[in-house]
Formats: structure tokens, sequence, C-alpha cells
């Protein structure tokens, strides 16, 4: 089953088109930011395309808005005016889910919760009883 999830934000706002069939689409990119151990940041980006009765929803999207994708991943590689070959990430979309808070600023600024475990709690589990 090829079925892919990404949280990141919109780079640019949704475009609708239709096909030569008729079909209506909406094509929009996703940034996702990535942080290494070593503090590395990369930013990846996926092409996405919703049809049927994601594209009106999702047409009033805005750039910058923080969005879940699901769909099915698939590349499209080419040849880059360097002469390198490169490919695009494309998203055939399934499901778009829009953040409460639609902001580049994620969640960082928010107050972080610690939630610990309650350790005498687990202290009582029988090891042979769990299934993994």
């Amino acid at each position: 089953m090829n079925r892919f999830s990404i949280v990141g934000n919109l780079v640019s706002d949704p475009e609708v088109r239709a096909t030569k069939a008729g079909k209506d689409c909406c094509a929009f990119r996703v940034a996702m930011d990535d942080v290494t151990m070593d503090g590395t940041k990369t930013t990846t980006y996926f092409d996405c395309t919703a049809w049927g009765d994601l594209v009106n929803p999702v047409s009033k999207l805005q750039k910058g808005h923080r969005v879940c994708v699901e769909g099915k991943l698939s590349t499209s590689p080419y040849v880059g005016k360097d002469g390198k070959a490169r490919g695009n990430i494309l998203v055939s979309v399934y499901n778009v889910y829009s953040s409460v808070k639609n902001t580049n600023k994620a969640f960082r600024d928010e107050p972080k919760t610690e939630v610990k475990a309650d350790m005498d709690a687990l202290a009582d589990i029988d090891p042979s009883t769990i299934p993994f």
C-alpha cells in the first residue's frame, strides 16, 4: 500500500486548473522542515494535486497555512539545467487537514507541557503479557 502523510506549510496559494478532459484539480506545494541531531536544517518540497471533492476546500487555503496531507507518493525524475539528475516528489492527495494554528511559526512558540509516565504503575506490569 502506498500511503504517505506529511505536515508542512503551503509554499504558495493553491492553483485550480482543469484537465483536458474537464476534471478540476488543485495543485499546491508543501514545504517540510527537518532538523537533524547536529542542528542542520533541511527543507523538502512536495508537489501535491487534489482532485474531486477536495478541490474547493483546498483552493481556499493560502500561502503559509500549516497542513497535513495524506496521499499516494510518486517521483518525477528529470535532468536539470546543470546536467545533474533531479526529481520532484509528487503526492496525489487523498485528504488535507488544515491546522488550527495557520502560521509559519508552527507550534514552536507554544508553551510545552511535560508529560511524565507513572513509573510505579508501570512496575506492576508483567513483561510476559506484553504482545510484542
